[in-house]
């Protein structure tokens, strides 16, 4: 009776690994043995080895392992390979919102992210990424100064090759620039004063006797009188410019000509500089409100330098254009406020003229 050899498999034992990774040692299991044997005890001696043709190039999937009997050998056994896989799972990217900065008051910027984490020399450009993300903040126009999460997002991103994780990035709030306190009222400077004018004529009738005019009245500049109807003989109200001293104003210390009522414009300039830098207009309360509306001139000296004829242009601190209830005149150089919402202010505006940049910044009072 002839015996044969039993025969025995050696297969490729399964592996898997990131896109990118180096193949991990192949190794391979040895089945079939019989009468209770085992690879120590069935006098096996040699070893087998394995391959696959996958690279750190090779894309995700499935991949071969080739199994081969090598120099095994076995007085009672022989020996036939089978196969194995290798799986390239998808490597990992990080989305991380980059950190950002605003003032108080100011819109969100826009909230870009950095993608990290390619391997095999890969880039965002050569990685066969495709969609787009946007990270994201609960912060409002309202938020107060201070530091805030800004949350990163995989939006619709996609790869072949790779998977994607969100990190958080940092909004930085500063606090809004105050406004400077208007100043009070100066004793030097102009008052209008309305005077009511009684219904008899203003002048006193001429004394037959002396034939003398009539007696100024003390502390009066001559006063301008207008008629409130002028169809038949009746009241008048006369409106007198009392002036005590007067001074000249002082550059940046009074309200611009042309603004609302109430308006306060003031301006400020670093050292060294020739021309102000910064605006602040402080809206009373009455018109900070839902619905209200006002306007307001930049300051002459503000725009010293332009080229004559230059158009000068305005738009948000964050970049964008000023909101629909907000619009700016380049030739007057008036901005004008039609159904302020609430909470509109504080807001900051930049105006580029004369090759400098303007800071204007609008602010509620609290009165």
């Amino acid at each position: 009776m002839t015996i044969n050899k039993a025969h025995l498999t050696v297969t490729a034992d399964n592996q898997s690994r990131l896109y990118g990774q180096t193949n991990p040692t192949l190794t391979q299991t040895i089945t079939g043995f019989v009468n209770g044997e085992t690879v120590a005890t069935a006098g096996v001696s040699g070893a087998a080895t394995a391959s696959t043709s996958a690279s750190t190039a090779s894309g995700v999937g499935v991949h071969a392992i080739n199994a081969a009997t090598g120099t095994l050998n076995a007085t009672n056994y022989d020996f036939a390979a089978a196969k194995g896989t290798l799986t390239i799972n998808k490597a990992h990217l990080t989305v991380t919102p980059d950190d950002q900065t605003r003032r108080s008051g100011e819109a969100n910027p826009m909230f870009t992210q950095a993608i990290s984490g390619f391997v095999n020399g890969e880039t965002l450009a050569t990685a066969g990424v495709g969609g787009a993300a946007q990270g994201s903040s609960g912060a409002t126009l309202a938020t107060p100064a201070g530091q805030y999460v800004i949350q990163g997002s995989v939006g619709s991103l996609a790869a072949a090759n790779y998977d994607f994780a969100t990190a958080t990035g940092t909004l930085t709030i500063k606090p809004g620039i105050e406004p400077p306190t208007p100043p009070a009222p100066s004793p030097n400077l102009p008052v209008t004063v309305p005077i009511a004018a009684p219904a008899a004529p203003l002048l006193p009738a001429p004394d037959p006797i002396a034939n003398a005019g009539p007696a100024p009245v003390a502390g009066l500049a001559a006063a301008a009188v207008t008629p409130v109807n002028t169809a038949a003989p009746g009241p008048v109200t006369a409106v007198a410019a009392v002036t005590a001293n007067a001074a000249a104003p002082v550059a940046g210390d009074a309200a611009t000509a042309g603004a609302s009522r109430g308006i306060v414009v003031s301006t400020s300039q670093t050292p060294g500089s020739r021309t102000p830098d910064a605006v602040a207009v402080l809206v009373p309360k009455a018109l900070a409100v839902g619905g209200a509306g006002f306007s307001f001139a930049l300051p002459a000296d503000t725009t010293a330098g332009a080229a004559s004829g230059e158009r000068p242009v305005a738009r948000l601190s964050s970049g964008g254009a000023l909101p629909g209830w907000l619009s700016f005149d380049p030739e007057r150089r008036v901005f004008t406020a039609s159904a302020v919402p609430d909470g509109a202010f504080p807001l900051r505006v930049l105006v580029e003229i004369g090759g400098r940049t303007l800071t204007v910044t609008l602010s509620a009072a609290d009165r």
